[in-house]
């Protein structure tokens, strides 16, 4: 199975990101990576820091003339913003709505969390998109496609989003904010110059959708394999992310059964007339696009600095302005894209096996030809 790990701190000399379980035989190149890193510093309302950081990375073990391996995965980005940790100043007031209060606590660091801040930062995910990329393409290799993309910028909001994977990744281009459709950038710029200008910060939604996804993938039989909870379990590790949703998970829960439910229908093939469970039943796919969304609360850091305390004096202070985005919506959805790749690339390893991606396929393919009659 596929295991990741990374280490190393916002404003240290590395970050280093480590994919073991991926079978031998994916073509990869750094292109491909060094585009998601781009995409993950872009997006309107981003801090300065995206300004001066190059993500200039290595892929140090995995990938030999153009493929992986079978080995462990393993890449190192070089912080640009890097500084002395060493010599770092002593922080004793901590922000709301960060890691600081409760990390202190927690590692005993109340007379300095100077750690906490490096490791629980953002930052990090800059190596976790890098080396999960990797899962990306993996799923490609297969035919599955996965698009992540913003739905809202603060109460600017996509309605009725068409589930063309051709279509969305067109418009996510184009778009400053990743919007999957047009129309929509100029009333996100405007609230979010508005925003910017009172020294405050913006929330909102990102989702992410596979299509090709054959059913099956995860398994009703365990609480812990369901693939919702898995997915559902990835995305809210991802920083600010306050409420996930699958397909039309909020909307439906105030509808009565006989208007949720996705009931079936036989043209050419078994079909869904809807897919308000976005492609999951049981925990498991059942070959409909599978839809999924993280709701993102507001940059705890602005210049609009809020009430704290100090640790070393238990007064009043106000909570320190460190340098932060004003909205990071379109760049969580880059991250989630790969996070739900991950999962995806569980669920099919574990259903499918094999050491190659060769094994892999023709396993797949065999399944495929069994259920025909019923999915595609």
């Amino acid at each position: 199975m596929l295991k990741i790990l990374t280490a190393g701190e916002s404003h240290g000399k590395y970050l280093v990101g480590i994919l073991e379980g991926l079978p031998a035989g994916i073509t990869i190149d750094r292109e491909f990576v060094a585009e998601y890193l781009r995409r993950r510093r872009g997006g309107y309302g981003r801090g300065r820091r995206m300004n001066f950081e190059a993500d200039e990375f290595e892929i140090i073990g995995g990938v030999i003339k153009g493929k992986t391996t079978g080995a462990p995965v393993a890449i190192l980005i070089r912080n640009s913003g890097a500084r002395d940790l060493e010599r770092e100043s002593t922080r004793t007031i901590p922000r709301p709505g960060h890691a600081d209060y409760a990390g202190a606590l927690k590692f005993d660091m109340t007379d300095d969390f100077v750690p906490i801040i490096e490791r629980s930062s953002a930052r990090e995910t800059a190596v976790r998109t890098a080396v999960l990329a990797f899962t990306v393409r993996f799923l490609q290799e297969l035919g599955i496609k996965v698009l992540g993309y913003t739905v809202s910028i603060g109460n600017v909001e996509v309605k009725n989003i068409r589930y063309n994977p051709q279509l969305i990744e067109k418009n996510r281009k184009e778009s400053i904010f990743y919007f999957p459709a047009p129309g929509y950038d100029e009333a996100a710029r405007e609230l979010v110059d508005t925003v910017m200008e009172k020294g405050d910060t913006l929330g909102g939604i990102f989702e992410v959708s596979a299509f090709n996804l054959p059913p099956g993938l995860g398994s009703h039989t365990d609480a812990e394999r369901k693939l919702d909870g898995r997915l559902a379990s990835v995305i809210m590790s991802l920083n600010a992310v306050k409420a996930v949703e699958i397909g039309r998970g909020i909307e439906i829960s105030r509808m009565p059964g006989s208007e949720a439910v996705d009931e079936f229908e036989v043209k050419e093939r078994v079909r869904r007339k809807t897919n308000n469970l976005g492609g999951i039943e049981g925990g498991i796919t059942n070959g409909e696009t599978l839809i999924v969304r993280g709701y993102m609360k507001p940059i705890s850091t602005m210049r609009n600095r809020r009430a704290s305390f100090d640790f070393s004096t238990l007064k009043g202070k106000l909570a320190p302005y460190i340098r932060s985005d004003t909205v990071v919506v379109p760049a969580a959805s880059v991250i989630a894209e790969t996070l739900v790749s991950f999962v995806l690339a569980n669920a099919v390893l574990e259903k499918f096996g094999g050491d190659t991606l060769k094994d892999i396929k023709a396993s797949m393919n065999e399944y495929l030809e069994r259920i025909k009659k019923f999915w595609k």
